[in-house]
């Protein structure tokens, strides 16, 4: 992939219809906060909501209808950022069959978050093809959606530029990024450890994290590969509390 394929617009003065008439934006984390002392009441109408949201979201920008199951967990990683709903920021590990929908959990929550969304792979065609699905059947109906492989960009010209542009997103951005990358990538190449970690500073990492087919790391994370054991030196969310990370794997 050339210089030329990786300009993306990085505006914010247009509003993003679906982030502004349907969903909250990154900027507000999902706003409203919710009070401490909120009764149990509230706090399912507020779950109600961000249900709602995200089959909307769904539906404006990938045209499809949700499962019962991705809303809940969607609804779920959403009420982790909010104060008071007794849901803490932690590991959400998703077990579905392949082809079953679970790469649309990581979609749909991360547009709605805007911001950057970071998937790990261990298999780099997996990562190629989720990076193409997404360019192919995202729709710009909730602001401009973006993915890239990291692993694809060989040219350190390309690499440095991506990154610059990454990086030049504001907290409030109505651009959503999806990155891809192996575990090889992270830990390999400065250029990609060093955005990561200040997309983490400026808490532009869309709260979320996700490591695709997990089970190869935990069977082969500590002979296969050594970059596997690394990761989690890298993918440090100490400076980052709110951040939610969701791990994922098929049967």
């Amino acid at each position: 992939m050339g210089p030329t394929n990786i300009f993306f617009s990085t505006r914010t003065t247009r509003a993003s219809p679906l982030q502004h008439k349907h969903l909250p934006s990154h900027n507000n984390q999902m706003a409203p906060t919710v009070p401490i002392d909120l009764p149990p009441d509230a706090i399912l109408a507020i779950v109600e909501r961000f249900k709602h949201l995200s089959t909307v979201a769904m539906h404006d920008v990938f045209g499809r209808i949700p499962y019962e199951w991705q809303v809940e967990i969607i609804s779920h990683l959403s009420m982790m950022k909010k104060i008071g709903t007794f849901i803490r920021p932690g590991a959400v590990l998703l077990i579905r069959p392949t082809g079953g929908g679970k790469s649309s959990v990581r979609d749909v929550y991360s547009v709605m978050c805007a911001g950057v969304s970071l998937t790990i792979t261990p298999l780099l065609s997996l990562g190629a093809d989720q990076t193409e699905k997404i360019r192919k059947n995202a729709s710009q109906n909730g602001g401009p959606v973006h993915s890239f492989h990291l692993d694809e960009l060989r040219c350190p010209q390309a690499q440095r530029l991506l990154s610059e542009r990454i990086l030049s997103l504001s907290v409030d951005t109505h651009t959503t990024i999806f990155i891809f990358s192996s575990p090889q990538a992270l830990v390999n190449n400065k250029l990609w450890r060093t955005m990561i970690d200040s997309l983490i500073a400026k808490r532009l990492l869309s709260m979320l994290c996700c490591a695709n087919e997990v089970h190869l790391f935990v069977q082969f994370g500590l002979t296969f590969r050594q970059e596997f054991a690394q990761l989690a030196t890298i993918l440090s969310f100490q400076e980052a509390p709110s951040e939610g990370i969701a791990i994922r794997r098929p049967f």
